[in-house]
């Protein structure tokens, strides 16, 4: 019965002593440690707990990649190109800022990044790869949800 993951303290086999210092003590608390660490352990590497991981891994590097290949034409404020023209095409009723619109989905910013829109030239794959362009759809849906 016993293995790596007995702990007779939780089974309520433990051994009766008066001393909670003494050998058994210690015994008992070192065969309990691996059972109490691989029950941390699998209580924080859950399925969901990777898939967040990885979520937000990719949230991360899509807000590296919108800031080397989108900001310098999309950020909000004056002097952006890609913001001014879309200020001037929705006349105020959609945001002319990419992160504060909440309408774009990753299917709709991988088309326009990859065939580019007006006069927004298309991002090749050897400049904006399929796991960047991922990364940035994440991020801007991330960004524009918030």
């Amino acid at each position: 019965m016993g293995g790596p993951f007995f702990c007779p303290a939780i089974a309520g086999n433990a051994p009766a002593t008066s001393d909670p210092v003494g050998p058994c003590a210690i015994i008992t608390a070192m065969r309990c440690v691996p059972a109490l660490s691989v029950t941390l352990l699998a209580a924080a590497i859950t399925p969901a707990a990777v898939a967040q991981e990885t979520a937000s891994a990719a949230v991360a590097q899509g807000a590296l990649v919108f800031e080397y290949w989108c900001a310098p034409c999309h950020s909000d404020g004056p002097g952006m190109p890609g913001t001014a023209a879309l200020e001037v095409k929705y006349q105020g009723s959609l945001p002319a800022a990419l992160l504060e619109r909440a309408d774009l989905t990753p299917a709709v910013i991988e088309l326009f990044v990859r065939n580019g829109v007006s006069v927004m030239p298309p991002f090749r794959k050897t400049e904006i790869g399929d796991d960047d362009l991922t990364a940035l759809a994440s991020y801007i849906v991330a960004e524009s949800n918030d």
